[in-house]
């Protein structure tokens, strides 16, 4: 863990594993779009390495299987499962509305940086009212370079209006945290899944295995 501490005045989270327990979801989703239209079968290995280590996505399995079909084929298809999916099975993460709740009251800016679609946020936000606590919402579709490239956390910060390095950052993925880490964060938070917890988060300053944890820290980041 780092021993510098930033002065921080924004927090952004990520979305998909460390606010809604998603991952899983995620991964049956596009099990079942990809099975159903290109008849093609993603291993879980398969999506933990295209979704959540090098982030190509749905791209990249088009591209590497030489599929004849775009992503917006897929998109609508998507959608439908996901509607279900968030409906029936989404949770969110423990202690995910907490701590948003603790660091608005705290009075921090609040940030979402996510390689999530803007389509599927209305149904996310409808079942569960936290939108409420973010000031800028930063997603895959605002980017051209995705995690783990510097520029998700850059956009995010310069919305909030904060130089990176006056910003804490809470990431599920080692991607994420990379993405952070270039974006020149001033202090990053690894907050593993079921799906990353295997991972390696050696560039971020802290590791705690749930968000209720970093009220244990209050000499990093004051909540009160």
């Amino acid at each position: 863990m780092s021993t510098n501490k930033p002065i921080i005045k924004a927090a952004i989270f990520d979305l998909d594993g460390t606010i809604i327990d998603s991952e899983h979801l995620n991964y049956k989703k596009n099990r079942i779009v990809f099975k159903e239209i290109c008849n093609l079968d993603i291993s879980k290995e398969e999506y933990i390495q295209r979704w959540l280590l090098d982030q190509s996505f749905t791209r990249g399995v088009i591209r590497d299987y030489n599929l004849n079909i775009k992503p917006a084929q897929l998109l609508e298809k998507k959608l439908e499962i996901n509607r279900k999916l968030v409906d029936d099975e989404l949770e969110l993460m423990p202690y995910a509305e907490e701590t948003l709740k603790a660091f608005f009251e705290a009075g921090y800016k609040i940030g979402m940086t996510t390689s999530n679609n803007w389509g599927n946020l209305p149904m996310i936000f409808e079942k569960f009212p936290i939108q409420k606590y973010f000031h800028k919402i930063i997603t895959y579709e605002d980017v051209k370079n995705p995690k783990p490239h510097p520029e998700p956390y850059q956009k995010t910060a310069k919305a909030l209006g904060e130089h990176p390095k006056n910003c804490v950052v809470f990431e599920d993925n080692p991607a994420g945290v990379r993405s952070a880490k270039e974006a020149g964060i001033g202090f990053i938070v690894g907050v593993p899944c079921e799906y990353t917890k295997n991972m390696e988060f050696s560039e971020a300053d802290l590791v705690i295995s749930n968000l209720r944890m970093i009220h244990e820290y209050p000499h990093l980041i004051p909540l009160k």
